[in-house]
C-alpha cells in the first residue's frame, strides 16, 4: 500500500495548484485552499472581510457626520426617527435595516441608519490595523 504524504500527492485537479503548492491534504484528498471545489476560499473570505471592514469605516464616518451636523435620534413608541438636516422640522423613520430619506433609498447608506446603528451599540468600535496594534 502506498503511502500518501503532501509531497507525493499530485497538485489539486480543481485549481491546478497554480505552483504554490496547492495540494490536497493526504486524509481527506482534498485541497487545503479550494476544498477541492475550484474557488479559492481563503481569498473569498479575505476579500469579504476586507469589504466589511470597508462598510464598517463608512458607517462610521456616516454616523460621526450626522451627530456632528445635529441629526437627533429619538424613539416615539416602538419606531424610532431621525430628524433631517436638509429639511428643517422634517423626520425620517429609521429602522436596524433602512432609513426613509433620500440617500437611503438612492445609495442604501445614510448617516440617520448609521447613527441609529451606532445608538444601538450594534456599529463596533474601529479596530487599529494589525501593525499597529501590537
Amino acid at each position: 500500500m502506498q503511502r500518501f504524504t503532501v509531497d507525493n500527492l499530485p497538485p489539486c485537479p480543481a485549481c491546478d495548484g497554480d505552483g504554490i503548492g496547492r495540494r490536497p491534504v493526504p486524509i481527506t484528498g482534498r485541497c487545503w485552499y479550494c476544498d477541492g471545489t475550484g474557488r479559492d476560499d481563503l481569498a473569498a473570505q479575505q476579500a469579504a472581510d476586507a469589504a466589511e471592514t470597508r462598510l464598517l469605516a463608512r458607517q462610521r464616518r456616516l454616523a460621526a457626520k450626522a451627530e456632528a451636523e445635529g441629526v437627533v435620534i429619538y424613539a416615539e413608541g416602538s419606531r424610532w426617527y431621525a430628524t433631517s438636516r436638509s429639511r428643517p422640522g422634517a423626520r425620517h423613520h429609521v429602522t436596524a435595516w433602512s432609513c426613509t430619506c433620500p440617500g437611503f433609498i438612492y445609495t442604501g447608506e445614510c448617516g440617520h441608519h448609521s447613527l441609529l446603528l451606532d445608538r444601538l451599540g450594534w456599529l463596533p468600535a474601529a479596530q487599529p490595523p494589525a501593525d499597529q496594534a501590537a
